[in-house]
């Protein structure tokens, strides 16, 4: 019977997308981190190998913490999922055990929480392949420092936290509690770990959870050749660690079965250990009252149809912020923007910073990406099927509502759980700088860099997925277009293709403490103009095409959108067009013909080429600079920057320099150059 309740769970979590959205991001997430630094989780080293064993072996832990809530998911789930379906009394009335009841549901949940991790090495072990890597940062492939992260680090820790949460859910018998419990053990890690003082680091290690504590001090002192070679080994504070969680696991999971309510009685049993009878209430005689129905004003006018819209709005956005998947996915991403943000500060590019919130807004738009990603995958098709899974689609398709009220309420709804997956952030951003001492939290370059400049081509992506949807009509076609469309924009560039009028995205808003981003905005405006534009269009063919009914057949879709394209829409249509050209040969001409446009492959070709050409010229003896004096008046508002001084070259060999050589940098130009008694020979 264990066998039976095994597989059962088994084929119930495999038939969940949840499992298969959080093994995904996973992937995602573990994969852009090793290839890309806009991307990152957990420390960061420098001078060390992309796959050093010490980097491999950090990022695998650390995805451990962000296993937790999809461990939850899964884990929990298998004990409180019988209450919340009112079956449990179904499965205690049969012949099973308690033992195969209660284990074969917790080791059936366990294998996906394991699954998910698996996922996430997976992107690992890609990442250390992709071939735009800088080859000179990759070492020996090592499998020992997957197999050490895996059997003493990742699995000990999801065992352990699995059987805590699992033992929390049998008590509560609650999904929620059981998360809020997870995030209470998650701040009690972080407060750990903000303890760096050398008499507490030892006893830190020692009980610190996942076992991070206990690595750092195991490698603190190694060299770079140590941290690009070496693997850290089971002794000492590390050992303890490990074998401490692991017996605290066994004992929770011990107790969840000796709590476990494993009968009839004691499932309906009340609060206070008492069974409580209803007596038996006297009939009440059915009475007979006449009454006058009220006169209403019907109205279906533009008032009506803007609350049908906000209420609709209200409706779409507390289904999903309340959905167990969103809170998983919001939780992962904000324990991965607090520990970005608190774990930056001792290291950025080698050197200690400032949590400034210029630089908190860097690390969240890295960060949480693929959060906010993964959100948008998972409910792109959830929000659009959300009728007709509940079945009662014809009835709300029958309603007297124009198309624009329920397009705009679900697009609505899918930005309006962006943005607020971005607030959170910025509140936990906040937390980080008010624990450090940090009080200039310049909230409105919160407002700018998270709202607004970044999650741009987000708020794109959102009309895109219901598009895409209303085309195909399928939710897993929907959520393989988003990942392709996704994965696209960061693999057209590394093929050349990189120019925003066909790759949608933004010019690089990079925020300047001096300037803030007020250089950067008028670029800003006019391709988020022109993708906005393209955003229309797509809402126009949306609204040819959007699902009423019950026939959606393609000759159907294409008879109903000729229905719909009515005089107003054709000139709506004909005005965003006219307008998307308009716009988008403006950006070209700025930015192809007035300016030289040249895409990453070009500028590495011409670098190399720059190289093969003048490296003869290497070692060739030229002047040294003896003394510089430079004069430098910066004004931020105006953008500029006014330089005036000389430089002082001397000769410092034995021997006459024959050849002077001058390299000037793109863009800078040279009124005059004289040198008495000198020839050109070269320019170019």
């Amino acid at each position: 019977m264990f066998g039976s309740i095994f597989r059962f769970e088994v084929n119930y979590h495999r038939r969940q997308f949840l499992f298969y959205i959080l093994c995904s991001v996973f992937f995602l997430l573990t994969f852009l981190s090793t290839t890309s630094d806009n991307v990152s989780i957990g420390p960061t080293f420098s001078n060390v190998n992309i796959n050093a064993p010490i980097a491999v072996i950090s990022s695998l832990a650390t995805l451990s913490i962000l296993s937790l809530f999809g461990a939850v998911a899964f884990v929990a789930n298998g004990v409180v999922r019988d209450y919340d379906l009112k079956t449990a009394e179904l499965f205690l009335t049969t012949n099973v055990t308690k033992f195969e009841y209660l284990y074969g549901r917790f080791f059936g949940a366990l294998l996906f929480s394991f699954g998910i991790y698996f996922a996430g090495l997976l992107g690992v072990v890609a990442g250390e392949f992709a071939p735009w890597l800088d080859q000179e940062r990759i070492g020996e492939f090592s499998w020992g420092a997957y197999w050490f992260a895996t059997w003493a680090i990742v699995l000990p820790t999801l065992f352990f936290m699995s059987c805590i949460f699992f033992c929390l859910a049998t008590i509560t018998r609650s999904m929620m509690s059981t998360y809020v419990a997870a995030i209470a053990f998650l701040m009690m890690t972080f407060v750990m770990g903000s303890f760096t003082e050398p008499e507490t680091v030892d006893l830190v290690s020692k009980i610190e959870p996942f076992g991070l504590t206990a690595l750092a001090e195991q490698t603190r002192y190694w060299t770079v050749f140590e941290k690009n070679a070496l693997i850290p080994t089971m002794e000492g504070n590390f050992l303890i660690n490990r074998a401490l969680w692991l017996s605290i696991g066994l004992i929770f999971l011990g107790v969840a079965y000796r709590l476990f309510p494993f009968s009839v009685e004691k499932v309906t049993l009340g609060r206070n250990g008492k069974n409580k009878v209803q007596a038996d209430e006297p009939a009440v005689p059915d009475t007979r009252v006449e009454f006058s129905l009220p006169q209403v004003t019907r109205e279906f006018g533009l008032s009506a149809n803007l609350a049908q819209y906000f209420s609709q709005t209200q409706l779409e956005f507390r289904n999903i912020v309340f959905s167990a998947p969103f809170i998983v996915l919001m939780l992962l991403g904000i324990l991965n923007v607090l520990g970005s943000t608190a774990g930056s500060l001792d290291n950025i590019f080698g050197t200690p910073v400032y949590p400034t919130t210029g630089t908190f807004v860097m690390i969240i738009n890295g960060t949480l990406a693929l959060s906010l990603i993964g959100v948008l995958v998972y409910y792109a098709g959830e929000v659009m099927l959300k009728e007709r899974a509940a079945r009662f689609s014809e009835i709300v398709d029958s309603l007297p509502y124009p198309n624009w009220v329920m397009m705009m309420a679900k697009l609505s709804g899918l930005i309006l759980v962006i943005i607020s997956m971005l607030v959170v952030s910025a509140l936990a951003a906040i937390g980080v700088q008010l624990y450090n001492g940090y009080y200039e939290l310049e909230i409105l370059v919160y407002i700018q860099g998270l709202l607004m400049f970044y999650q741009f081509p987000l708020y794109f992506m959102c009309v895109a997925s219901i598009f895409f949807f209303v085309i195909t009509r399928s939710r897993y076609i929907t959520m393989f277009l988003i990942v392709l469309y996704t994965v696209s924009l960061i693999a057209l560039p590394q093929m050349g293709f990189q120019h925003h009028l066909y790759r949608m995205n933004k010019p690089f808003m990079n925020y300047s403490t001096f300037t803030g981003y007020t250089h950067l905005i008028e670029p800003f405006l006019w391709y988020t103009l022109y993708w906005s534009l393209w955003g229309l269009l797509l809402m126009v063919i949306i609204h040819l095409f959007w699902p009423r009914g019950s026939e959606f057949t393609f000759k159907s879709s294409v008879a109903v959108a000729r229905q719909r394209f009515t005089g107003s829409v054709g000139i709506a249509a004909a005005v965003v067009v006219m307008s998307l050209t308009a716009t988008g040969g403006f950006i070209y001409y700025n930015t192809t013909v007035l300016n030289p446009y040249m895409s990453n492959l070009e500028l590495e070709e011409k670098m190399a080429n720059f190289e093969k050409t003048y490296k003869q010229y290497q070692y060739q003896r030229q002047p040294g600079i003896f003394s510089t004096y430079v004069e430098v008046d910066i004004f931020p508002e105006e953008r500029e920057v006014f330089l005036k001084g000389h430089y002082e070259m001397v000769n410092d060999g034995a021997l006459p320099i024959e050849e002077l050589h001058f390299t000037r940098a793109p863009g800078v130009s040279i009124t005059a150059l004289e040198i008495p008694n000198s020839t050109l020979e070269l320019e170019d």
